[in-house]
């Protein structure tokens, strides 16, 4: 079961406390990884290897380091890449969006939604 708070997952809520604030233990750490919508992730244009991500009140920052698990591979973006074990820097757009650079694909066709229905985020390291 999963518990909402106006519309957004309280475990996204537990991330961006600690992100912000630091002072949760590792056991709550555990516990923050953001559940995302049905095919979050969006190619940028044919031969991009930039994806931009919609998760809503994110309250991530520039620079943030995000780890993506249980990412369905979609338009040339394979899973073991978008699931690079170092996770990726991002960039924040607005609230509710974030792009990041992958590695070694591209998109074949550009513009295409997809990721899946069970992705997650969270942090790269557990933080003591």
């Amino acid at each position: 079961m999963k518990w909402f708070l106006n519309g957004m997952d309280l475990l996204c809520i537990r991330q961006s406390l600690r992100q912000k604030h630091h002072r949760f233990n590792q056991d709550h750490i555990r516990l923050t990884q953001c559940h995302y919508r049905i095919d979050a992730f969006k190619t940028g244009s044919s031969g991009s290897g930039t994806i931009t991500v919609t998760e809503r009140t994110h309250g991530r920052s520039s620079s943030d380091t995000v780890r993506f698990r249980d990412v369905n591979s979609f338009d040339g973006i394979t899973k073991a890449n978008l699931e690079n074990s170092s996770g990726y820097s991002i960039t924040k757009v607005d609230d509710d969006t974030y792009t990041f650079s992958v590695s070694t694909d591209t998109a074949t066709t550009g513009n295409i939604r997809g990721g899946g229905d069970r992705a997650t985020a969270g942090p790269a390291t557990i933080e003591n």
